[in-house]
């Protein structure tokens, strides 16, 4: 899947928190005012590191969508820090519907040194897709917690997760 690459002038531009920017790629350099922006930027190989507690929106997501969508080989590290959720909506039934996290596409990536604080409204902490075998995700946790989510910490399909 072909990803954007921001500029630095771009991914450190006005939207940026009062508190600094939400995240770094350790193999560029680049910061990004978003955990989703940096995730979205990244390209195989390359390592995302939080830089503060970032709040993730479930803000025109919609079903089975995430905050934060993880396609390519990375590995996100949390440096200690907090996702916390903002705006995920509950369906017409009232139930959960946006992920925080999902990692897809026959991706292999490590999250290490995270908490995921969910809430009534959040459906999953971290959603592992893959359609069938032939895509399926690796990925490995390492010291990471998922908390209070609404329907489950993680839901892995045709994938593999070591913890």
């Amino acid at each position: 899947m072909a990803s954007l690459l921001a500029s630095p002038a771009l991914a450190q531009g006005p939207e940026s928190s009062p508190t600094g920017n939400a995240a770094v790629n350790q193999t560029t350099q680049v910061e990004y005012p978003t955990l989703s922006a940096a995730v979205e930027a990244a390209q195989d190989g390359q390592t995302i590191q939080l830089l503060r507690d970032e709040v993730v929106s479930g803000a025109g997501k919609g079903k089975n969508q995430a905050a934060v969508t993880i396609t390519a080989d990375i590995v996100l590290d949390g440096a200690g820090h907090t996702i916390t959720t903002d705006g995920f909506e509950l369906d017409g039934s009232g139930n959960p519907q946006i992920h925080v996290i999902t990692v897809q596409e026959s991706a292999q990536v490590t999250i290490r040194d995270l908490a995921i604080e969910g809430s009534a409204s959040t459906k999953h902490g971290i959603n592992v897709w893959a359609a069938g075998a032939g895509d399926a995700v690796t990925l490995t946790l390492e010291d990471v917690a998922i908390r209070n989510c609404g329907t489950a910490g993680m839901v892995v399909n045709h994938s593999s997760v070591t913890a």
